[in-house]
């Protein structure tokens, strides 16, 4: 469920053995409210923002 002001997204963790914990957040590609989060408007680099940019079927 989003929550405002955010654009839906998934948050991931991801922990392997010795080494540091990687978080990072998934964006629903296509989505209206994409345009206005400010942790998505904050990457820059447009190959970034594809790779945290997932088409999603419900």
């Amino acid at each position: 469920m989003p929550y405002q002001p955010r654009a839906p997204h998934i948050h991931l963790a991801v922990r392997i053995k010795g080494k540091k914990e990687l978080i990072t957040q998934c964006y629903i590609q296509g989505h209206e409210l994409n345009a206005n989060d400010m942790v998505y408007k904050a990457i820059k680099d447009t190959k970034q923002r594809d790779s945290v940019t997932l088409g999603f079927d419900p």
